[in-house]
């Protein structure tokens, strides 16, 4: 269900995506609003922030096909998220963990050890990391000289 949702989210802010690239666009063309400069940083925060969500609830739809994978399914145990990264030990995987801040598959071994699953790239976590305060600056940005040009 929450795979659901997240797709949902992410198909949303991919829209977003769009309607913020054509807006940011806009800006560049003839005919442009006077204060272009604030325009193009609140557009610029609207296009950021969009891609940081849909890079995210894409990550999360991700994790939750591999936990619906591991939760049903004649191959499903141990965790096929897991057994990829280590083929060797496949007798000690003893469960997992899904992990959303940063979006991570944990595994557990039988000794207590633990390995995060090399199937979800570091990325899926940094670019939304990095993406989102940007935006928040522009943002923020905007908002100052919006304050400071008006008397």
């Amino acid at each position: 269900m929450l795979g659901l949702l997240a797709l949902g989210v992410s198909g949303i802010a991919a829209i977003g995506v769009l309607v913020a690239l054509f807006s940011l666009l806009a800006v560049a063309l003839p005919g442009r609003p006077q204060m272009w400069t604030i325009h193009l940083m609140r557009r610029s925060a609207l296009l950021l922030s969009c891609v940081a969500a849909t890079v995210y609830f894409m990550g999360m739809f991700w994790l939750e096909v591999a936990v619906n994978e591991s939760l049903s399914g004649t191959d499903s145990a141990p965790s096929p998220s897991c057994r990829q990264d280590a083929p060797v030990a496949i007798e000690h995987i003893s469960g997992y963990e899904v992990r959303y801040l940063p979006l991570r598959f944990e595994c557990f071994l039988d000794n207590g050890a633990s390995y995060a699953s090399s199937e979800f790239p570091t990325w899926l976590t940094a670019l939304p990391a990095v993406l989102a305060p940007a935006a928040a600056l522009l943002a923020l940005g905007a908002r100052h000289l919006t304050r400071r040009r008006t008397p």
